[in-house]
């Protein structure tokens, strides 16, 4: 998780990255890439681990627009850390009925829903793998070996700040992000 920055209650605990512990309370964290990145045939692969917790609120992996600050953090709760900056998302949610969805932010408070995973789907206690591509307009999503979002539309910026974000509200858990391999456009493993 190196050339990365941390936010909020993001820490760096040997190589995992504790996007906010069960114990913080209400609030989020994030890390960003230090720098923006093209967008165009971005893959990115990491494992996700929520647990020890209340079950909530969730993990974001996002592009947000090229404007963000790398320091950016957004609000807890059902925000998980987001809002508050222009993004595309994938949005793992495990609050109480709540299921991954790709999303979009646009101001301090709106989150559009762009796609709901309609499956069953086991995403806590135990790490799941998670793959991201976002191509032509389209993001979509692997969780270990299942598809769950196959080009979903959804505009990102050419350019864009990518990171996590996570957050706890009422219920809370650890958001653990780790073994993240980003390969943007041209093959450069960052």
């Amino acid at each position: 998780m190196t050339g990365r920055t941390r936010n909020g209650f993001a820490v760096l605990s040997g190589s995992d990255l504790y996007l906010t512990h069960a114990s913080d309370g209400f609030g989020a964290g994030s890390s960003w890439y230090s720098s923006v990145q093209p967008t165009e045939s971005l893959d990115v692969t990491f494992e996700c681990e929520m647990s020890g917790g209340t079950d909530a609120d969730g993990v974001t992996f996002a592009l947000s627009a090229p404007a963000t600050a790398t320091g950016f953090v957004g609000a807890g709760g059902g925000d998980l850390g987001l809002t508050g900056c222009t993004s595309v998302a994938l949005a793992l949610d495990t609050g109480a009925g709540s299921r991954p969805r790709i999303i979009t932010t646009t101001t301090a408070t709106t989150m559009t829903t762009a796609a709901t995973y309609g499956g069953a789907l086991t995403l806590r206690p135990a790490a799941v793998s998670v793959r991201v591509r976002y191509a032509a307009g389209a993001l979509s999503t692997w969780i270990g070996t299942m598809q769950i979002f196959n080009a979903v539309a959804v505009a990102a910026t050419s350019t864009a700040l990518v990171g996590w974000t996570s957050s706890n509200g009422g219920s809370n858990d650890n958001h653990i992000v780790r073994n993240a391999v980003f390969v943007p456009r041209g093959g450069i493993q960052l």
